[in-house]
């Protein structure tokens, strides 16, 4: 799909030498994003209701975008990551029993984390200042957002959505707690390197 689209934006004009590698990058990312929401729509459609899936990536997408999180160190670790995570996500929410008053508790640990950890930014893509502001805003907009929705589909008994909303901050969360382990343990190791050197 990637080479197809190169080779019309080629043919079009719109590709040169200057821009490949960014055009070829956004390509890439879309077909993940798409690949991602139908593994996502697929599986919960198995389930039950695609609409799980279609609510369940969105809710991720846009929280982890901002929020940041836990990145594999090779692109066949992240693909196993990525749909490993969605199916039992998928699975979680189709057989987690409804516990508002938990799930309202839980919530709020996720937005303090949120609100005390982001962005959790990449190695590939460090944040300046103003973007690292942007970020931290953002995602906690979101969270909030997030769980006003999920407040929302309690009250009109949507149970299942609500699961999805829940579900998927969860999962960035676990994201946000995976990255900051792995970015201690790493700095325990170079401090130990350093002693013992």
């Amino acid at each position: 799909m990637t080479k197809f689209f190169m080779n019309l934006f080629e043919k079009a004009g719109l590709v040169d030498e200057s821009n490949d590698e960014i055009v070829k990058t956004g390509i890439t990312r879309l077909e993940n994003l798409l690949l991602d929401f139908l593994f996502a729509s697929i599986i919960s459609g198995i389930l039950g209701n695609f609409l799980v899936g279609i609510l369940f990536e969105f809710c991720y997408m846009v929280l982890r975008i901002y929020a940041g999180g836990y990145h594999a160190s090779t692109p066949r670790k992240c693909l196993c990551f990525t749909y490993g995570s969605t199916l039992a996500c998928m699975i979680f929410i189709f057989i987690l029993p409804m516990t508002k008053y938990i799930f309202a508790v839980l919530i709020a640990v996720f937005i303090g984390t949120i609100f005390l950890t982001t962005p959790i930014q990449s190695e590939n893509k460090p944040l300046c200042n103003t973007e690292k502001k942007v970020y931290r805003r953002n995602s906690v907009f979101i969270a909030v957002a997030e769980t006003g929705l999920f407040a929302l589909l309690v009250l009109w008994e949507k149970y299942l959505y609500a699961k999805t909303v829940f579900v998927s901050m969860a999962l960035v969360v676990t994201g946000l707690m995976i990255e900051i382990a792995k970015k201690k343990v790493a700095y325990f190791q170079i401090k130990e390197n350093n002693t013992d050197s």
